[in-house]
């Protein structure tokens, strides 16, 4: 048996924690996921950082009424600001699977590692935006 790895075992405690919020009567969650491109996390470490995410979306309902998400990669002073709801899919079923297509499929494999310095401060305003 394999052993799971530290990105295995944080996105199920993540994932857990989610569907307990979730299972409340009329609850949804803004979840923003702030993923770290600098040089002093290097692009093995970058990668962990997606794959968390990838794995922490994989069982969860992303929808504007159910899960809305939101990633913000930052480097130095550049941010990347992927959302899911402003990408004008939402609504029904079919609209909730291409959030979380898009997402999974398309934003993340398209984000880059970067290098260079670590602006957290842009990320956490982005973020707030």
């Amino acid at each position: 048996m394999l052993k799971a790895t530290r990105v295995e075992v944080l996105g199920e405690i993540l994932r857990g924690r989610l569907h307990t919020l979730l299972g409340r009567t009329n609850s949804s969650v803004d979840l923003i996921f702030l993923i770290d491109a600098s040089s002093s996390v290097g692009p093995e470490n970058f990668g962990s950082e997606l794959r968390f995410v990838r794995k922490v979306l994989a069982g969860l309902q992303v929808s504007a009424h159910h899960a809305r998400v939101s990633v913000v990669t930052f480097a130095s002073e550049a941010v990347t600001h992927v959302d899911s709801v402003s990408e004008g899919l939402v609504g029904n079923a079919l609209a909730t699977f291409r959030q979380k297509c898009y997402i999974l499929e398309k934003a993340l494999p398209a984000t880059s590692y970067s290098g260079g310095g670590t602006f957290t401060l842009g990320a956490f305003m982005e973020a707030q935006v």
